[in-house]
This record gives structure tokens, sequence and C-alpha cells, in this order.
């Protein structure tokens, strides 16, 4: 199940998020002690850790993130592995909106729920790169999602606006998102950087993975599902993202899955669930 409490996980299933108050001051003063650690220099936009450092350094700040988060995590979670740990910055001044949009499958979501866990190092809210998502988003479709496969982005239209709910969350307190939801964040029109902690997690069981685009033809796409690690992905994330095949990772499954399932996402298809 994941949670420890049934109603937090029945609100997670329905909704596909739920706001946990989940680190007090000792946790955030050890988090933001190690992002200051671990610099990423002058770069400016949307700047996810795991794209700016040596694969040793990756390994070792998802050692260390673990080690922070892993108590304060554990009073809500039970029997879960990590997938990824590092740290989100969006840069000061950013007028970009980061589009809604869903991220990779990272194990069977018809057998198991995964989670994130986004926590920002300061309050955030509209006006600083706060996260927003649409509710319920998660159930819309039953697509496969990789480097390969590629991700849906939608844009805020005047209807979909009305279907968002956007968050003002005080440091310390986390948003915990199915990976299938609909989520994005808005500009960061202050002088200070947004900082966020992000975790994923899964259950023990569920075998951590990664699905690959094989083909496409008139009877639907051919996927294969590679059973991979965290250092794998740490490791080998640039090339993921280009859609290569996982190295060294053991084939999990292949299938096909029909046109209609796997169709493209795009702002039609998605409103038609907002009706």
């Amino acid at each position: 199940m994941l949670f420890k409490d049934k109603s937090l996980y029945e609100l997670y299933r329905k909704d596909g998020y739920v706001v946990l108050p989940l680190f007090d001051d000792n946790y955030l003063g050890a988090l933001k002690e190690l992002y200051q650690k671990n610099t990423i220099g002058q770069e400016k936009g949307l700047l996810p850790s795991l794209r700016y450092r040596s694969n040793d350094e990756k390994v070792t700040e998802y050692n260390d993130i673990a080690a922070i988060v892993d108590t304060a995590l554990r009073r809500y979670f039970e029997d879960f592995d990590y997938v990824a740990n590092h740290f989100i910055t969006k840069t000061a001044n950013n007028p970009d909106e980061f589009r809604l949009h869903q991220d990779w499958n990272v194990t069977d979501e018809d057998k198991y729920i995964a989670a994130h866990i986004w926590s920002p190092l300061q309050d955030t809210d509209e006006q600083n790169g706060g996260l927003f998502v649409v509710k319920g988003s998660h159930n819309f479709f039953k697509n496969f999602r990789s480097g390969s496969l590629g991700i849906p982005f939608i844009t805020t239209t005047e209807n979909v606006k009305q279907h968002i709910t956007s968050f003002k969350l005080k440091q310390g307190e986390a948003i915990v998102y199915n990976q299938a939801l609909f989520h994005g964040s808005h500009p960061n029109n202050t002088d200070t950087d947004r900082k966020v902690a992000l975790s994923c997690i899964k259950p023990k069981e569920a075998p951590m993975l990664i699905y690959h685009k094989e083909s496409v033809d008139n009877t639907g796409t051919r996927i294969k599902a590679y059973k991979i690690t965290p250092n794998m992905l740490l490791e080998q994330i640039a090339e993921l993202e280009k859609g290569a095949v996982p190295e060294q990772a053991a084939l999990y499954s292949e299938f096909t899955v029909s046109n209609s399932q796997q169709k493209e996402i795009n702002n039609h298809s998605f409103e038609e669930h907002l009706r």
C-alpha cells in the first residue's frame, strides 16, 4: 500500500496527491546545508541537480538526501525503496511556467503505486515557482512514459486554468504526488531561487522499471520494460532521456499496447476529461 495510513492512501488514489507536514527545522537545516554544498554554478532556468553532477556526485547526493529524510518519511510510508533523490532549482526572475506534464513511469502502475515527494526549502506559492496540479488527472490516461515514449505537455488554456489547484506551502510541508498526475510549476517572479528536495519512492516488492518504445505500426506500440536500479538511472539519465535502451538492464517484459491507449495526448484529448 506504501502509505501507512489508509485514509491518506485512499485520498492519494482519488486525487493523485496529498500534502504532508513532513520536515521540522532539524531536517530542513540538514537539507539546506546539503543543498549549499552542491551548488549548480551560474546556470539559469529549471535545474534538476542530477543533470549537473558527475556520476559519483549524483550517487553521493542520492545517498545523502536519503540519510536525512528517511526517518521523516517512515512516519508516513512503509516497506519502500528510493528510486531517486535530488534537488531542483527554479532560478530567480524566471518568467517561464513549467507546463502541465506527467513524469516517467517508475514501476508497473497497474499493480503498484509510487510517489514523488516534492519538498520546498522555503515557502512557495504562485509568485516563486510553486507547484500546481489538475486533481484526479492521474486517472485520465493509461499511457506509458519514458525518454523513448515521451511525456505529454499541456498548455494552460482558460479552460484548463479553471481546473488547476495551486499550492501555498510552508517550508517543511511536502506534496506527495503520483507520477501520472499532470503537474507543473508557476514562474518564479522573485529575486530568490526556489529550491526543492525531490525524492521518489516505490514499494519494496515493486520492480523499478523503464519502458522503451521498440516500434509502432497499425497494431499498436511495441514496448519493452527493463528492470533497472537507481544507480543505472543516475548514471545513464542523459542517454535515457534521448530514448536509449538502458545498458546492463534485464528485460522484465514485452508487450503491445493499442494505438488508442498509447495515443498522442494533447490539449484536446486532455480537456475532454475536464467536462
